[in-house]
């Protein structure tokens, strides 16, 4: 769940970090600003990050991700999933 309080702490400690601390519109810069979660925290850990290099790396990370989707509709298999990529060139 998107919006669940693990991911929602994750996502701001990362981006508080990212962001400029004070608005620079000739940069276009803005601040970042904290998001609140709607859910409580679920069990286990909310974030993964899985690096893959090269050529060969795209074709283990389309496995990877295969699989996180199969684990995840074995868990719940009424749930969303949404897989998020850069364009339709990366599908």
């Amino acid at each position: 769940i998107r919006s669940q309080a693990r991911i929602i702490h994750w996502v701001n400690r990362l981006f508080s970090h990212v962001f400029p601390a004070r608005a620079n519109t000739s940069r276009g810069a803005v601040p970042y600003a904290d998001s609140d979660p709607f859910k409580p925290p679920l069990d286990g850990p909310a974030v993964s990050i899985d690096v893959f290099e090269g050529e060969s790396g795209r074709l283990l990370e389309a496995e990877q991700v295969a699989n996180k989707v199969l684990e995840a509709r074995a868990l719940n298999p009424t749930a969303g999933i949404a897989v998020l990529v850069r364009g339709r060139g990366h599908l």
